[in-house]
């Protein structure tokens, strides 16, 4: 079968390219753990890439808006904080890189949903928040003791079996297993998968929160002690 030609575009070479040198920051560290990390810094493309042992990531910003005639490296050394240059590098990543699910929390807030319902089936609804220490839902459906108690059974089951936060596939799968297996629980938290996934609990995950907290912080640290002047130029550029 013969695939549209229009989907393919010309690439015959009509101008000549552009050949730049990039700086190349290569670091290991042996002593309590061999890894390794490449920073890749293209002053006169704006490319910023990084591949590591803990993955990969680029960006390339447009040089012209930088800010103040900055170079990429300036800017980078310069930089308040690593957010925004986190965020550059992770854009496009699968959701599972920024957020991942959070196991404990999810089960917490499950089983203060429970003792909310509770709570509006009894008198002390007082007593009741003061001792487990969560405010009470008014609107929501009450529950009674022998249905709240085959919900807690089945949800400390289901928290025993699974752990969501090992990844999206395996919390897709718990959540998929809970209709046949958990139905009262099931039926408790929405009795539908988007109900259930929309009530579940996210933290930054391992890898954004090491690029943005250890990485970045390292590489732009050593920016400004080895190849940014104080007043902000590149040393011996």
């Amino acid at each position: 079968m013969r695939h549209d030609e229009r989907h393919f575009p010309d690439l015959t070479q009509t101008h000549k390219a552009h050949v730049g040198v990039a700086a190349v920051y290569h670091f290991r560290w042996v002593k309590e753990f061999s890894s390794w990390a490449i920073f890749t810094v293209n002053d006169a493309t704006g490319e910023f890439a990084i591949q590591s042992d803990w993955g990969n990531w680029a960006h390339r910003w447009n040089t012209d808006a930088l800010g103040g005639g900055k170079t990429l490296t300036q800017f980078l050394a310069t930089c308040s904080g690593p957010d925004y240059i986190t965020d550059k590098l992770s854009y496009g990543e699968p959701r599972s890189f920024r957020q991942e699910v959070d196991h404990e929390a999810t089960i917490k807030m499950w089983k203060a949903k429970v003792l909310n319902a509770r709570m509006l089936h009894c008198q002390s609804r007082g007593w009741l928040a003061k001792q487990f220490g969560i405010e009470v839902d008014r609107f929501a459906d009450s529950i009674e003791q022998e249905e709240a108690a085959e919900i807690w059974y089945e949800l400390n089951r289901f928290a025993k079996n699974y752990d969501l936060s090992a990844s999206e596939a395996e919390a897709a799968v718990a959540i998929g297993d809970m209709f046949t297996s958990y139905d009262v629980l099931y039926e408790f938290l929405g009795g539908d998968e988007l109900s259930i996934w929309e009530s579940i609990e996210t933290r930054p995950s391992w890898g954004y929160t090491f690029l943005r907290e250890c990485l970045l912080p390292f590489f732009f640290n050593y920016l400004r002690e080895n190849v940014v002047e104080p007043e902000g130029k590149v040393a011996n550029g």
